[in-house]
């Protein structure tokens, strides 16, 4: 996730007037009442358009909001209007991350950073970026500068064992990780990459303790329960994987690799009639899934009906 900058920070300096309304703004902003700050920096905008600042925190208010468009809309005007200001291009990055323009993202952050070179924020979203499109040898250098200039700094720790992961280095992936949760035990992010590379490495003990506390410290996201109930299917756990997939499936209705994965499961406790209404319903979701359907065919023909299980094994082919 990319840090936001800017909410505390102005420009230079302004009138007494919109420096008290920007910091009764910025009080609400930081309060968590986003509608009423909101109000108030569009006022300013109508008032004084040429306030950079007013465009750039309201352009976080809309990010917050997840109004992606006119928070990149709005970081634009910013930039605009102060183009020798690093913070609204750090803004314009994650509105720009946030909605999947990753190539813009980069050149945002790259700006931000030819204004200040001195900020471990913004190279640890650049990092974050990179991770993104693929450019890990990349995203390597920016932790490493993040680090430099701040080696207390979890997110960037984190990110570094993203890249590495994904280079093939998993032990050095872990130690990153491990240096992320040694500066922040709770953080559940880092929990799950460190169980992803243990897992790439072979080391699955360790990794289902990792995604156990991962889904301890942050219970409200699907795939962590669903990775990690792969482990518990992968080593033949199939109690626990069950109690894994069924709790993916709660957070997410549609999460059909949880859904056939719970059809596998409960097949293999002998459950067939679970079963197969489990891939039913993941082919109500993705009709044209092979492997569901493929499963399918599998479930019907060990109960015994092989006209229909026939026909769904013609999936295999397609």
């Amino acid at each position: 996730m990319a840090s936001g900058i800017g909410v505390e920070e102005e420009r230079h300096p302004i009138s007494m007037d919109i420096a008290q309304e920007l910091q009764k703004a910025l009080k609400l902003h930081q309060a968590g009442q986003l509608a009423d700050a909101a109000d108030i920096y569009k006022n300013i905008i109508k008032a004084h358009p040429e306030n950079a600042d007013a465009w750039n925190l309201l352009s976080t208010v809309f990010l917050a909001a997840g109004n992606l468009e006119l928070a990149v809309s709005l970081a634009q005007q910013a930039t605009v209007l102060a183009p020798d200001f690093f913070v609204p291009y750090v803004n314009l990055g994650n509105a720009l991350q946030a909605s999947g323009q990753f190539e813009d993202a980069v050149s945002a952050f790259q700006k931000a950073i030819a204004l200040n070179s001195e900020n471990q924020e913004v190279f640890n979203n650049l990092a974050s970026v990179l991770n993104a499109l693929g450019r890990h040898d990349d995203a390597l250098e920016a932790c490493t500068k993040a680090i430099t200039l701040s080696s207390n700094f979890p997110e960037a720790h984190n990110n570094m064992g993203n890249a590495l992961a994904a280079l093939g280095n998993f032990d050095e992936a872990v130690t990153s990780y491990r240096k992320a949760l040694e500066l922040r035990p709770e953080y559940s992010d880092a929990h799950y990459n460190m169980g992803a590379a243990l897992t790439a490495n072979g080391e699955t003990d360790a990794a289902i303790e990792t995604y156990s506390t991962a889904v301890v410290l942050d219970p409200k996201t699907p795939e962590k329960h669903y990775n990690l109930g792969n482990l518990y299917l992968m080593t033949g756990q199939l109690a626990e994987a069950e109690t894994c997939y069924t709790n993916a499936i709660h957070l997410n209705s549609d999460y059909v690799d949880a859904i056939n994965n719970l059809g596998s499961v409960v097949q293999s406790l002998g459950r067939l009639e679970d079963a197969e209404i489990c891939f039913r319903r993941g082919l109500t979701i993705e009709p044209e899934s092979a492997d569901v359907h493929w499963n399918l065919s599998l479930a019907l023909l060990q109960k015994g009906e092989y006209e229909e299980g026939g026909k769904e094994d013609e999936w295999r082919w397609k």
